[in-house]
């Protein structure tokens, strides 16, 4: 019932409000990671992801080049970006497949929440959790960290899963702190500005005893940390 359920959310398109229709062309090329050209001449980069890699899940170009040629249907999430890339997703005509949920459900694939809204990510993280499920791709080898591997900081600038319980929650006038062991120096540590909103600061405040999954890029200070922007950057898995 539980693999059913997964089946169906990740074959269930974002709702119609999160994306727009931008046009129907053939992926002439990719850049190994998550932007592909197409033959009209646009660039696409593919919303809400980052290439899985480690030692078991290369980029995702392989995959990528297996396509090269096919029509697909362009859905946009948004303007482009800085680069003039179109922001969104790529609906493959002859399956009817989102390249986003082919990516993810192979572990070749991570989401990433930031500058995506909340309820239009639902049928991503759908399709993570398959290739989680299935341990492919990344989750072949047990691709999240734990929140006590005393390497984390050693590992900034790559985006990362960190698992752990919540040893605390420390608070100063402009940010909430996730402790994540007692020694604050050394331990694994979840940041948020409350610039970022109230609402999710109360919801972080509320995380202590607590298991839960930390996405993000990984910083270097201390024993390591994320900054969290978006709440979808936190699962809770349990509690303590």
């Amino acid at each position: 019932m539980r693999a059913l359920l997964v089946a169906l959310l990740v074959a269930a398109a974002p709702a119609a409000a999160c994306e727009t229709d931008g046009g129907a062309a053939h992926i002439a090329a990719h850049d190994g990671r998550l932007t592909l050209t197409l033959d009209d001449g646009m660039t696409v980069r593919l919303a809400a992801l980052v290439p899985a890699r480690d030692a078991a899940a290369a980029a995702p170009a392989i995959e990528l080049s297996t396509l090269l040629g096919e029509p697909v249907s362009v859905r946009r999430s948004g303007p482009d970006d800085r680069w003039g890339r179109q922001v969104g997703d790529l609906l493959l005509a002859r399956t009817g497949e989102r390249l986003s949920h082919r990516l993810l459900t192979q572990g070749l694939a991570l989401v990433d929440p930031a500058g995506m809204p909340s309820d239009c990510l639902d049928a991503r993280f759908s399709a993570e959790a398959v290739a989680e499920t299935r341990r492919v791709g990344v989750w072949a080898t047990g691709f999240v960290a734990d929140a006590a591997d005393p390497r984390l900081a050693q590992q900034a600038g790559r985006f990362a899963l960190v698992d752990g319980v919540v040893d605390s929650v420390g608070e100063t006038k402009g940010t909430v702190y996730l402790n994540f062991g007692k020694a604050y120096r050394t331990d694994f540590t979840g940041l948020f500005s409350k610039r970022g909103g109230k609402e999710l600061a109360k919801t972080l405040k509320g995380l202590a005893g607590k298991r839960v999954r930390v996405r993000g890029v990984l910083g270097a200070w201390q024993g390591g940390f994320i900054r969290v922007t978006h709440r979808r950057q936190i699962e809770v898995r349990s509690a303590d």
